[in-house]
């Protein structure tokens, strides 16, 4: 099986103000320009919040849909895709300072066992997390998006 990635990052805001961010998929079209986030169902605990999402990998479409199968308010989301080479992301949130620290553990898909698909897969969610940490802090700490 491939090997789970996992990034982090400080941001200079309150940790509710984060979880918020991440809790509503709404937000996830400023993350993630590349890919469109719709048909968004927040329920009230968390759990079950569902969205649909659709981008392009070289060339061809990937549509999928999102659920929070685990949330625990302020310190923990799973969210599970139905693609096959997305996987699961895990959020976790803790306070660090005045600021939260956001990690962000990428579990593989059932492609990323295969050699080939799996070093691509892996190449492509690295970098892709790391750019999403990068402007949710920008998001929060109002900076201007690149």
């Amino acid at each position: 099986m491939a090997r789970s990635l996992t990034n982090n990052i400080h941001i200079d805001a309150p940790l509710s103000e984060v979880f918020a961010c991440v809790s509503d998929p709404s937000n996830f079209n400023q993350l993630m320009p590349d890919v469109t986030f719709s048909d968004v169902s927040l329920t009230r605990e968390g759990v079950g919040t569902t969205y649909r999402f659709e981008t392009r990998v070289a060339g061809l479409p990937i549509r999928g849909r999102g659920e929070y199968t685990e949330f625990t308010p302020d310190h923990h989301i799973l969210d599970d895709t139905t693609v096959a080479s997305e996987g699961s992301f895990d959020w976790t949130f803790e306070a660090e300072g005045e600021g939260a620290r956001v990690t962000i553990t990428h579990l593989p898909g059932r492609y990323w066992g295969l050699p080939i698909i799996g070093r691509l897969l892996a190449a492509k969610y690295e970098q892709m997390d790391r750019q999403v940490l990068a402007r949710l802090k920008s998001v929060l700490e109002g900076q201007r998006l690149s």
